[in-house]
């Protein structure tokens, strides 16, 4: 999909966007004619074209100026336009398009809300007696909102008012026009059914160590978009690794921790329990167009190729630290590392708390973490802010950290070039 119209709870109607070069950018109005609207109504499948208004906003990219189609286009980027934007074009020549619209839409917001079909030329309320799952499986994909996550009784989204469908709807399993089996339902309005669409269709983590960690980023209407830190938790964010089959989540973190992305940012939020096995099991708020910026995308830290150790010959609970990262074991480097860091490495390993933090002696290799700087509310190295991973430019065969934990651990003393081994017991 390469051309939507937005800010409108219905998606027939609003300001005209397209898609291209990896970004939505705005359609400057000069030139643009009845014909024009009739190729943005039939690219939407959105009926017959009604009416274009202006509608002036405050700022984003302006990609086409002067558009000139001849009606019979597929697609609007087909149609003539300048080769340069116009520096005459502002955005108080933004403007919306108005189609006749869909057979069949959601009153309340664009993915979810109150089923309305069209019939005779008026819209009008169904019975849940009406549809199955099929059918509003058909109604979201026809809507470019995915698949049916819940149909719903009971006027959940508010009442409708005038006809109600009562007779049942049936699709052939592909979009295209209900067709109707006399079968009449006694309904009134208290009874109006609604659909909550999960419009997502993908899920995927981008710019980590690997698959199972990264910025988070979900697919609508076929395209790629990052997700607002706003509302996710741990719950949410363990829901997602095991749909991702990564695990359970290690942590969910703010903005910029796998850098920014440059693509449209949703803003829905998810209450999951934690113990669902997909995202689309989860509840969501209503679609909503964010008003997050890239600096706020979400990260999340799956469980799955986490792996930390410290590596002595003698001991379990003492030695460097070391993380496994793109298939190998690599050393983690000591440059802004805290107490506090340590202790929480050596309860992450079940060996109590740091007895001390040092610098290994001269290790060769890779270095595969630095500058990691870890509070008292991180509960786990994953958690905590560092560079990104693999960045060695600071990090030296002397930057190495190393750590003895308390707690049936050797503490080794040296003296005079040799040294004496004691237990440490704690209670």
């Amino acid at each position: 999909q390469h051309l939507r119209l937005v800010d409108h709870f219905n998606r027939c109607e609003g300001r005209v966007e397209v898609y291209k070069n990896g970004q939505w950018d705005k359609v400057c109005a000069t030139k643009w004619g009845i014909n024009n609207g009739k190729v943005v109504c039939n690219e939407l499948n959105c009926g017959t074209y009604v009416s274009s208004y202006d509608y002036p906003t405050k700022s984003g990219p302006i990609l086409l100026s002067g558009v000139e189609c001849s009606g019979t286009e597929s697609f609007l980027l087909d149609c003539k336009s300048d080769p340069q934007v116009s520096t005459s074009c502002t955005h108080d020549k933004d403007f919306r398009v108005t189609c006749s619209g869909d057979t069949v839409r959601l009153s309340r917001w664009v993915c979810r809300g109150r089923l309305e079909v069209k019939h005779g030329g008026t819209y009008k309320t169904v019975c849940p007696q009406s549809v199955d799952s099929r059918d509003t499986d058909v109604v979201c994909r026809e809507l470019g909102c995915g698949v049916s996550g819940a149909v719903l009784g009971g006027a959940v989204f508010g009442q409708g008012t005038g006809p109600i469908w009562a007779d049942e709807i049936q699709y052939g399993g592909d979009e295209g026009s209900p067709t109707v089996k006399i079968n009449q339902n006694n309904c009134t309005h208290t009874d109006d059914v609604s659909i909550i669409c999960f419009g997502y269709t993908d899920f995927r983590l981008v710019n980590g160590p690997d698959r199972c960690s990264g910025r988070v980023e979900m697919k609508y209407g076929g395209q790629w978009g990052t997700v607002c830190d706003h509302g996710w938790d741990l719950r949410d964010a363990t829901v997602l690794c095991q749909q991702l089959q990564c695990g359970h989540a290690e942590a969910v973190l703010g903005p910029d921790r796998f850098g920014q992305g440059n693509k449209s940012v949703f803003n829905d939020i998810f209450d999951c329990e934690g113990t669902e096995t997909t995202l689309r099991q989860c509840p969501i708020s209503p679609w909503t167009h964010s008003t997050c910026i890239n600096r706020s995308d979400l990260g999340v830290v799956c469980s799955k190729f986490k792996q930390l150790r410290l590596v002595s010959e003698q001991f379990e609970c003492a030695g460097r630290v070391e993380v496994f990262y793109n298939g190998t074991w690599g050393s983690v480097c000591s440059n802004r590392m805290r107490a506090h860091t340590a202790t929480l490495i050596c309860q992450q390993l079940s060996c109590g708390d740091s007895v001390s933090l040092d610098n290994a002696n001269h290790v060769p290799g890779l270095k595969w973490l630095d500058n990691i700087e870890c509070t008292r509310h991180h509960t786990s190295l994953w958690q905590c802010p560092s560079s990104p991973w693999g960045d060695d430019s600071n990090c030296d065969d002397r930057d190495v950290a190393e750590i003895i934990c308390r707690g049936s651990v050797f503490l080794i003393l040296y003296c005079c070039a040799s040294y004496v081994t004691k237990h440490v017991f704690t209670s």
